[in-house]
């Protein structure tokens, strides 16, 4: 896949290969990929990133962004959300923002009025030191002009989603967090921890940083990244609970009350030409009334409920199209779900001038159903194809309407990966590959992604 999507690009992957397994007309017109659209033929829906840009007007989604006015809005629908004060920062001094934390009361949260992925939420401040130490990061060091100060609520923090008229995933969200072995310092667990979120194709891209909400957590736990925690010794890094910021994701679709999934939809119902949002409450799993909304996002990350931490992924791209073309449908045999196009290709072709928009090519009907892997051993010495070798393969490869790649292996070996309409198709490619290697392959089921294409790498 080359270049990594990103928690974000992952989203409009994730949308855009749905659709175009379905048979409908994606077209790509940004080099990052997150603006495209998708038609077919009689309906066509712009897409930024999640969110449906041509059903969703600016002023809409800008609504949202503006969490101060997010939450007057839920108030005057009766919805259960956080009292808040939008603060401008170069006009609200130290014994002010000191007044305003006296009249809102303790616990409180600190965080900019715009703003995603949890960057700059300080939460829990339980005294004047804590909230004038949050002013300070977030206007000397963050430099936001507007701030808000919100009362601070207990409870587990969830992301619902909501498409449509219904809740099609919610996951818990855990703040950034460590486990001890008795051996490792609380910096080496966490380079072990970023480790093993990186095989996760949405977790990869939120890394915990040690940056000063970490240092800050730690310190109030009379820690510091060189202590040695006790075996199974849970530690936490971050007091936010977003993904993006290191934090672990466990799905609670099927266990989180009704009453909090109506809560969500009724939430997204009052506010106008919202058509997906990612909504964030806070629950503390007492009563069902016991919650508040606390932000509404309308370009949710979807990766978060594809790919939790804990628990069972949630197909949404699924749910996306079906809701936005509900006539469409998945292509029947499962040899369709191991098909993709490649993203970095597209990037490509942008980035090198190529391509301004870019729509992708109907995906075969065929479901290419002949597969196989060619190992051309190097018991002879390393085997190598010289460049006009090369052309020639991919020609052939393109006249065959053949997918796949040509990989050299560190043991001199080659290995062939073919997936083609037949094996009659496929046959012409794979001679000419035996000729220039001078023998005969050993052969071998493939099962693997096939991306649309051919590459010799």
């Amino acid at each position: 896949m080359g270049r990594r999507l990103g928690s974000s690009g992952l989203s409009s992957f994730a949308i855009a290969l749905e659709a175009w397994r379905r048979g409908l007309e994606v077209t790509f017109t940004a080099p990052e990929l997150h603006l495209y659209s998708i038609s077919d033929g009689t309906t066509t829906i712009d897409f930024n990133f999640a969110r449906p840009d041509s059903l969703t007007p600016r002023a809409d989604y800008l609504r949202l962004d503006r969490k101060g006015e997010t939450n007057q809005i839920l108030a005057r629908h009766a919805i259960p959300s956080p009292r808040s004060i939008l603060l401008e920062t170069s006009n609200t001094t130290y014994e002010q923002l000191r007044e305003l934390g006296l009249i809102m009361g303790y616990p409180l949260v600190l965080k900019p009025n715009q703003g995603s992925m949890g960057r700059g939420v300080f939460s829990n401040l339980n005294d004047w030191n804590e909230l004038r130490d949050a002013f300070h990061e977030l206007t000397v060091m963050l430099k936001q002009d507007t701030i808000l100060l919100e009362r601070h609520h207990g409870g587990d923090d969830y992301r619902l989603l909501v498409i449509g008229n219904r809740v099609v995933g919610a996951v818990k969200r855990i703040p950034a967090n460590i486990v001890g072995d008795g051996r490792s310092t609380i910096e080496e667990l966490i380079a072990i921890k970023n480790n093993r979120r990186t095989r996760n194709p949405f977790l990869g891209s939120g890394l915990i940083k040690v940056d000063y909400e970490v240092r800050k957590c730690l310190t109030d736990q009379g820690l510091t990244i060189d202590t040695i925690p006790r075996k199974n010794q849970q530690v936490t890094l971050r007091r936010v609970a977003n993904a993006s910021a290191g934090g672990d994701v466990q799905d609670v679709t099927e266990t989180i009350p009704d009453a909090i999934k109506e809560a969500a939809i009724r939430a997204v119902r009052v506010l106008p030409n919202i058509h997906i949002a990612g909504v964030d409450v806070l629950y503390d799993g007492s009563e069902e009334t016991n919650y508040v909304i606390i932000e509404i996002n309308s370009r949710p990350q979807i990766g978060v409920n594809m790919y939790p931490s804990i628990g069972t992924g949630r197909d949404v791209p699924k749910a996306i199209l079906d809701s936005f073309f509900p006539s469409s449908s998945r292509p029947t045999g499962d040899s369709f779900k191991t098909i993709r196009f490649d993203p970095s290709a597209v990037r490509n072709l942008f980035a090198e001038g190529l391509a301004s928009k870019l729509t992708l090519p109907a995906l075969p009907k065929h479901g290419f159903p002949f597969r196989q892997r060619y190992l051309f051993d190097s018991e002879s010495g390393s085997v190598q194809l010289r460049p006009y070798s090369g052309r020639t393969i991919k020609k052939l490869a393109r006249i065959g309407g053949i997918s796949g790649k040509i990989t050299s292996r560190p043991d001199g070996a080659l290995e062939l990966f073919v997936a083609a309409s037949s094996e009659s198709a496929a046959q012409p490619l794979v001679d000419k590959v035996s000729d220039f290697c001078g023998q005969s392959a050993q052969l071998s089921a493939w099962d693997g992604i096939v991306t649309v294409g051919f590459r010799i790498t």
